[in-house]
């Protein structure tokens, strides 16, 4: 089998939809080495997480054009390489797809610019539509990525329901092995944590409510209080939630650490009390399993695609309520990381999105096209 990938993404893109994409891919070769892999991409970046990508016994790499060939023109290429399933990666598919000589597949991620559409500038939103619809409607099969955002592809874009496959997205491997004390004690040296804190991971942007964690910490009183240390980046809601901190003298319990190595991820996950992740909405919420994986508690919000990847093994609450964040954070702050046995079941749960099952199905939904 030959599938050729739109890797945009994989070589430019570092947080949520790279993620998934750089994983998808290893994967797909880790555990099924016969299949032939093509990637299309604008140009490949060369970075220490793309590396492996270069590597020319495993992968055909194509460098083309700019946006216009990703969107319009890569079709010529890719028929030149022949592959039996072209795959896009971040809800879109060339408009030329009629022109593509093999099946096509696109995930979708989410349906962000439909249930949140303030959060995008009018243009975004208008190009985000036009091409996640005509991939929906166009494309021979839509991988979504947790049943949530299945339905919001039949909601939205009344899409068969049979034309949707579930694939869960799985996480980088190294947060399942044991995380080496060499990163414990280099993540410690970097950022002089406390002895103990609640981690936040992810962009800072209103869709992922950093703004409720920090107002349930300023609603306790200072005994109670933990640290939170914040990993993720971002400009104008990040001095949103500046300016609450320093108005309210919050300043000792709230750190940005900005972007961490990737490298290191565990190990700060590994050193926390727990993950705090009440985020609005998610089309699926890799933070959760990644910390699941390490095996913390998590704390995070009762809707959309969180309560598919915290399951039974995490603490729910309304992403809206102050009050309810802060509950949480308080019970975990009494409670600790649990006995071993809430450990094993956090593991336990994340082996649904465990790499050979997430790329046994997705052999699965490609051979259903052949």
């Amino acid at each position: 089998m030959h599938i050729g990938f739109d890797a945009k993404r994989l070589f430019h893109n570092f947080t949520g939809l790279g993620n998934y994409s750089r994983t998808l891919v290893a994967n797909l070769k880790q555990y099924y080495p016969e299949t032939r892999i093509s990637l299309f991409t604008p140009k490949g970046k060369r970075l220490p997480r793309t590396e492996s990508f270069f590597d020319s016994t495993k992968y055909q790499l194509y460098e083309g054009g700019g946006a216009a060939w990703r969107t319009w023109s890569v079709y010529k290429d890719v028929n030149k390489y022949r592959p039996d399933v072209f795959h896009g990666l971040s809800h879109q598919i060339p408009f030329s797809s009629d022109k593509l000589e093999c099946k096509t597949v696109v995930t979708v991620h989410d349906m962000i610019h439909r249930i949140r559409p303030k959060d995008f500038p009018s243009l975004d939103r208008m190009i985000y539509e036009r091409k996640c619809k005509y991939a929906c409607a166009n494309s021979d099969r839509i991988i979504a990525i947790s049943e949530s955002t299945k339905r919001d592809i039949i909601k939205f874009y009344k899409t068969p329901e049979d034309k949707i496959d579930v694939v869960y997205q799985s996480c980088d491997p190294q947060f399942a092995n044991p995380v080496p004390q060499e990163d414990i004690d280099e993540v410690h040296a970097l950022f002089s944590l406390p002895e103990t804190y609640f981690l936040y991971v992810g962009s800072l942007v209103p869709r992922k409510n950093l703004l409720r964690i920090v107002e349930a910490i300023h609603s306790m009183p200072e005994a109670d209080r933990m640290p939170l240390l914040v990993v993720g980046s971002g400009r104008k809601y990040m001095g949103r939630v500046v300016r609450y901190i320093q108005k309210n003298k919050l300043g000792p319990w709230v750190e940005f650490l900005g972007d961490l190595p990737f490298r290191l991820f565990p190990a700060i996950y590994h050193e926390a009390l727990g993950l705090v992740y009440p985020s609005l909405y998610e089309g699926f919420g890799l933070p959760v399993i990644e910390a699941l994986s390490v095996g913390i508690p998590v704390i995070t919000a009762n809707s959309s695609s969180l309560p598919e990847a915290g399951g039974d093994v995490s603490k729910y609450v309304d992403a809206c309520s102050v009050d309810e964040i802060k509950s949480a954070m308080l019970q975990v702050r009494s409670d600790g990381k649990g006995s071993e046995e809430c450990v094993a079941a956090r593991k336990a749960h994340v082996q649904k999105f465990a790499p050979d099952s997430t790329a046994s199905q997705l052999i699965g939904v490609y051979e259903s096209l052949l």
